[in-house]
């Protein structure tokens, strides 16, 4: 079935560290372009983040909101069971993990 949906997984390693960023999207596909409907970002980080859209939040549509601070810890696994969880997407099969993206 045709949903003019496109997802996109996103995943930025730290180069000396065990930093990492995850972006997995959700947009619609419009004449014009994509619209966003979904975004989860979640750094983690080595030292503590001061910038506000560094910190882990989530976007539907234009709104954001401010995710949890132990949303910093998760790993690839976590990321993505949550951005399943809140778009109903079921991945079969499943992403290989973050080394492969």
């Amino acid at each position: 079935m045709k949903t003019d949906l496109f997802v996109k997984l996103s995943f930025k390693p730290g180069l000396r560290t065990s930093d990492a960023r995850y972006r997995f999207s959700v947009f619609r596909m419009n004449s014009y372009g994509l619209d966003r409907v979904y975004q989860l970002c979640v750094s983690r980080a080595s030292k503590r983040e001061t910038d506000a859209h560094r910190k882990p939040h989530e976007h539907l549509g234009s709104l954001r909101s401010v995710g949890s601070a132990a949303w910093q810890k998760w790993g690839y696994e976590e990321v993505l069971a949550r951005f399943c969880a809140q778009t109903k997407i079921v991945f079969m099969p499943a992403p290989r993990q973050k080394a492969y993206f």
